[in-house]
């Protein structure tokens, strides 16, 4: 869609491009010419090179109803920028890798999918050894991120390789933009499910690998449910616009308000932290309290939680704002931390590169009681050098450190334990990686949660068979990321 040039240039570089790249990351730009007549891009070039400095748009002009010099060449061209214009290209790999790479390609013209046994007697039959499955499983996984193959390694998902990844996006949207599926807003059972794929000819084995698909984490298309105790699926993006209009909030007594902005927000973000916390949706008359951009969560310490995407009407800056209401401030704190948590382990795991700005809510005598208080940005808050700042709503001076008592959970002030050092130390000397993981994040100061959240989203990646880093085996990922917390520990003085 010609007019969503502005979007798709923001999504490529937030996805494409890296903080100290060497060079600019070339994009390509058909133009189409209909009729005889050059079709116009929405773009300005100019302003493109000034937005989007570590972009180089490369134009060529070519009529797909013509097969002429421009359109044959369209080809070399592309080689050309693969070879030539990409930092990270030409890969090196062995050769015996790319004739398994051609095999796999050659086989999909007669099958959508193989096992992983078919796949490993490919492999050794190019010269990878049949007791090396961790060269097979390292090649797996750079086949899979090239987009050549669909391979999740996690038991669910292992002997289900897929080798034509249309067959299996076109099913999963066979789903989704089914007439049924859409009358119930998002919502099907299996039922619905494999009427969908039976009228499509899909198998039962492939139906049931399929939806396995929907649920992995990391793609989160839909999530399980119960309502009005029947179980049935979810999916986010089909949900009503907008909150329920008879959605009782807000509740009574004191909130907790956060904001997490955005000056350019990728679709799907909410849907995403909307899987992931499905588990803790309310559950009102029957029905999950959800809808496209957003929902109320509630836990097991009677907090409960309405997060939402919504817009700044004076900046038109995307929001996700967050509202916290429960017993205690300690409690309500809590409460924040997994939400919070959660939605930066996406921008991490998916969204390296993005920009956002996360937002306080003031505590002066005038904002506590407000509605709609004064927020003050944390990335200003964490490098300020007065021990103080002022709030433009009631001009007090409100101390920094009260900011932060007031959002983040007590852990963010607790410097030194040696009982929380010692018990994280003998979690990672007995290999309980996540659970010492859960237990510094407690204890860590504001400075270094992110560092913990990131060593989570890799034991995460981990355990559902993802590799890390070509090379590197699950063993040794474990080994690195028990160096890191044993690091942190030291540095962070628990």
């Amino acid at each position: 869609d010609a007019a969503n040039f502005p979007y798709w240039f923001k999504i490529i570089n937030l996805l494409g491009c890296e903080p100290n790249q060497s060079r600019p990351l070339p994009v390509l730009v058909l133009l189409n010419e209909r009729a005889n007549q050059a079709f116009k891009m929405p773009y300005d070039p100019e302003a493109a090179k000034t937005d989007f400095p570590q972009i180089n748009v490369l134009e060529r002009r070519v009529n797909f109803a013509q097969k002429d010099d421009r359109l044959e060449g369209l080809p070399r061209a592309i080689r050309t920028i693969l070879c030539r214009e990409l930092s990270h290209l030409p890969l090196k790999i062995p050769a015996f890798w790319n004739a398994v790479r051609r095999e796999l390609y050659d086989l999909r013209s007669g099958k959508n999918y193989i096992d992983f046994n078919e796949f490993k007697a490919i492999c050794v039959k190019h010269g990878i050894a049949e007791t090396d499955e961790t060269q097979m499983n390292d090649l797996s996984q750079l086949l899979h991120d090239l987009g050549v193959i669909l391979h999740f390694q996690e038991l669910t998902l292992r002997d289900f390789i897929v080798l034509n990844p249309e067959w299996a996006v076109n099913a999963v949207y066979e789903v989704l933009r089914h007439k049924e599926v859409e009358e119930h807003q998002g919502r099907f059972d299996k039922e619905m499910l494999q009427r969908v794929w039976t009228d499509c000819q899909f198998t039962p084995f492939e139906q049931s690998h399929l939806l396995n698909l929907m649920l992995k984490d990391g793609l989160e298309v839909c999530f399980k449910a119960k309502e009005n105790n029947r179980e049935i699926y979810i999916a986010p993006q089909l949900l009503p616009e907008r909150r329920p209009p008879e959605l009782p909030w807000p509740p009574q007594g004191a909130l907790l308000r956060y904001t997490f902005q955005y000056p350019f927000m990728p679709k799907g973000i909410i849907g995403r932290l909307i899987v992931r916390l499905h588990e803790h949706l309310e559950t009102r008359d029957g029905k999950k309290l959800v809808w496209e951009k957003g929902m109320v969560i509630d836990n097991q310490d009677d907090c409960r939680a309405l997060v939402e995407e919504t817009e700044d009407v004076k900046t038109g800056l995307k929001l996700i704002k967050i509202e916290v209401s429960g017993p205690t401030p300690e409690e309500r704190r809590y409460a924040l931390r997994d939400i919070t948590q959660a939605l930066n382990n996406i921008h991490k795991e998916s969204f390296a590169n993005l920009k956002f700005e996360q937002k306080l809510p003031c505590c002066c005598s005038i904002c506590i009681k407000s509605d709609d208080p004064n927020f003050f940005d944390l990335s200003i808050l964490k490098t300020r050098k007065k021990p103080s700042i002022e709030c433009t709503k009631s001009e007090d001076d409100v101390l920094v450190q009260d900011l932060f008592d007031g959002v983040f959970a007590d852990e963010h002030k607790i410097k030194k334990s040696t009982q929380q050092s010692d018990t994280i130390r003998k979690l990672v000397a007995e290999d309980m990686l996540s659970e010492a993981l859960d237990a510094l994040l407690k204890h860590v100061p504001a400075n270094v949660e992110n560092d913990v959240i990131i060593l989570q989203g890799q034991l995460n990646k981990l355990e559902r068979g993802e590799r890390l880093n070509i090379g590197e085996s699950p063993d040794k990922g474990r080994a690195r990321i028990a160096n890191s917390i044993l690091e942190i520990l030291t540095q962070a003085s628990i």
